[in-house]
């Protein structure tokens, strides 16, 4: 691992247990890998972390009401106003994309 910025893993839990993800996600935040902006690519369960500091974050995973590729704006505008970040979806490309979306707050 040394000298790596990016790291590949599976997810320990099927997606849709999103308390159990997100759980995990935060774990690896806590050892210094973040949920990168490519989040959850393709259609398998596979994370991509960025390597970090060790950050206290908390996640939520959110159904969306659409299968765009990534939430519409005032979805992302009013999760923010709430503290929350958009991270990232779940899918590449609009043939291959869950309602599911990673939230982070700090």
């Amino acid at each position: 691992m040394k000298g790596r910025t990016t790291m590949i893993r599976p997810a320990p839990w099927p997606l849709y247990d999103t308390e159990k993800v997100a759980r995990w996600l935060e774990k690896m935040a806590r050892q210094g890998f973040v949920l990168t902006e490519h989040g959850f690519p393709g259609t398998l369960p596979l994370a991509i972390f960025q390597k970090t500091n060790r950050q206290n974050l908390r996640y939520c995973l959110v159904g969306t009401v659409s299968n765009a590729y990534a939430p519409e704006q005032e979805t992302i505008a009013w999760n923010e106003a709430r503290g929350w970040t958009y991270v990232a979806r779940y899918g590449r490309s609009e043939e291959h994309t869950s309602e599911l979306q990673s939230l982070c707050c700090i």
